[in-house]
């Protein structure tokens, strides 16, 4: 079992590395961006990937349901295979559950006597030693990122049957594609996969070319999602007719230099060229109409583009939206230490200040809207000044800002939204404004250096995870009219010391108090009636002082937690 001190490190590192979402992928690549993003139906509602696989799989019956349309899908377990039904009674391979597999793996053409029709999203992500998967005929359709990260597969053989694929099945694979001769949904040419039908370009499974330089097949019209991330392209010159340039095309091609964009070039993708460290300088044709989120976050590209470009604008190095206002990305690095956002803009992107480098403290002005994620993994920034009348502190807004130190919440703000300020591991006080009504889920997660909270009583619950992980936190005043602890809201406070408790509280859910270590004493209210599993686990000093009669004192006895009546 982990100590706080190492579950606190994990996180730090979380926190520099990428936390949730893995470093070698976008930043949403982990919750199924293409499709469906599925997780365990079971009341933590938690991703699946967070799971063990035997967890997750070994009960026939287990389920997963859709975030997004509320679709709930039952796994089945055979031998080596964990599939689900699809709409049509065949089934798909959701998992093979032997991800240590050395060598070659068969397919089966079918489970339990039911045709097997699909490979699912991230079916054999991981399965780093495969070196040979054999795919049956019948096979129709092979999912998002299906075979991720199979570093030592060699070889694979695209089936005849097989008229569908979801983004870049092959992703991190350096595997030698077969197309069958009787396919006629694709088009290889060279290391090059394509959609017949729709000129998507799948993905580039060549090693690079002899001079380093990439050149596309003539017609093509997209450049599908994650289609060259993690290629060891140095230049990429893109074909006339290149319309669309999808999310994360060329996340983190480390090699990357330069790159031709092609004159009638409509859409660039979130982040597509994301973290290209050694991407010098991109012009953007004027046919440039929409542009994702932040495309170049991370990368130290010098940006340029026409005077007269319809859509963009550029003041200095920063791009900004002409039509709404709205400021899409600030440079990686080479900024001015301190950056005071122009007063004609309304909104800052997301991702536009993701990675910044240089940019130590930002003023923003009066009505300006700040984006999810807008300062995503800025290790640089320190402080940051936000103006009187913002209402909304959204989702992850400064997710990974290490050094942080210092932020004035205006007294505006009502709402502070899930994770705005996960593993802000240098903020070392919080004022909550008054007019808070909404904290978020893990809010305040691994801020490591915060020592005292006051919960305002507005916000009626402390959700989950909210100061999860804050081991240098000593004091919590909670404030009368909470009435819930969610689950994990203090796990691994190490240092927590004092935790005031408002008569109000009715209900303190499953480890909200776990593992804090030097907590010798609380008091809970008599109308707390309601205790989750382990509330005070792992808390080997603390003594609950309760009402004799109470349900504190009835869950003390059947817990082995020390007790005091008062």
């Amino acid at each position: 079992m982990k100590t706080a001190k190492q579950a606190a490190l994990l996180l730090a590192l979380a926190c520099l590395v990428g936390g949730a979402a893995a470093e070698s992928s976008c930043p949403e690549l982990e919750n199924g961006i293409q499709g469906h993003t599925w997780v365990q139906a079971d009341e933590d509602r938690l991703p699946l990937f967070s799971y063990g696989l035997r967890y997750i799989f070994g009960n026939p019956g287990k389920s997963r349901v859709c975030t997004e349309c509320g679709k709930t899908q039952a796994f089945f377990y055979s031998d080596t295979w964990v599939y689900a039904l699809r709409e049509d009674g065949t089934a798909e391979i959701v998992r093979c559950d032997q991800p240590e597999t050395v060598g070659s793996l068969i397919v089966p053409e079918t489970l339990n006597g039911i045709p097997v029709t699909a490979i699912g999203d991230k079916a054999f992500s991981q399965c780093y030693y495969l070196t040979d998967v054999t795919l049956p005929e019948g096979i129709t359709h092979i999912g998002d990122f299906a075979f991720e990260d199979c570093t030592d597969l060699e070889t694979l053989t695209i089936p005849a049957s097989v008229t569908s694929m979801g983004c870049n099945p092959f992703l991190g694979t350096t595997a030698r594609l077969r197309l069958a001769p009787e396919n006629t949904a694709f088009i290889q040419e060279g290391a090059y996969l394509l959609d017949k039908n729709t000129l998507r370009l799948i993905c580039y499974q060549g090693s690079g070319e002899a001079d380093g330089q990439l050149t596309l097949p003539a017609g093509t019209l997209e450049i599908g999602d994650y289609a060259f991330s993690r290629s060891d392209a140095v230049q990429v010159v893109l074909p006339a007719g290149v319309q669309k340039i999808g999310q994360c095309a060329f996340q983190r091609c480390l090699s990357l230099q330069s790159v031709t964009l092609p004159a009638g070039l409509t859409d660039i993708g979130d982040h597509a060229f994301q973290r290209c460290s050694k991407l010098e300088e991109v012009n953007l044709p004027d046919s440039v109409t929409h542009l994702g989120r932040n495309p170049f976050a991370g990368s130290p590209v010098t940006l340029s583009l026409s005077a007269s470009h319809p859509a963009l604008e550029l003041r200095g190095d920063v791009l900004i939206e002409r039509s709404t206002g709205k400021l899409l990305s600030f440079p990686c690095q080479g900024s001015e230490p301190a950056y005071e956002i122009p007063g004609d803009i309304r909104e800052i992107g997301e991702f536009a200040f993701a990675y910044c480098k240089d940019l130590f403290t930002l003023t923003v002005p009066a009505n300006v809207e700040i984006a999810e994620n807008a300062f995503y993994r800025n290790e640089a920034i320190e402080a940051v000044t936000l103006p009187e009348g913002l209402t909304v502190i959204k989702e992850n807004t400064f997710w990974g800002c290490i050094n942080l130190k210092t932020v004035e919440i205006p007294g505006s703000v009502t709402e502070i939204g899930a994770f705005a300020f996960n593993c802000c591991q240098a903020m070392e006080t919080l004022t909550f404004p008054k007019s808070l009504v909404t904290l978020g889920e893990g809010a305040f997660q691994g801020c490591l250096a915060l020592r005292e909270v006051t919960v305002p009583s507005a916000i009626g619950i402390i959700p989950a995870r909210a100061f999860d992980a804050c081991i240098r936190l000593e004091r919590v005043e909670i404030q009368e009219g909470i009435t819930q602890i969610a689950p994990y809201a203090f796990y691994d406070c190490e240092m927590l010391q004092v935790v005031s408790l408002p008569e109000s509280l009715t209900r303190i859910d499953r480890y909200a108090f776990y593992r804090c270590a030097i907590l010798e004493t609380i008091t809970i209210p008599t109308a707390v009636n309601r205790f989750g599993d382990e509330v005070f686990g792992m808390c080997p000093k603390l003594t609950v002082t309760a009402s004799k009669d109470s349900e504190a004192a009835a869950y003390c006895a059947g817990n082995n937690v020390p007790f005091a009546e008062k």
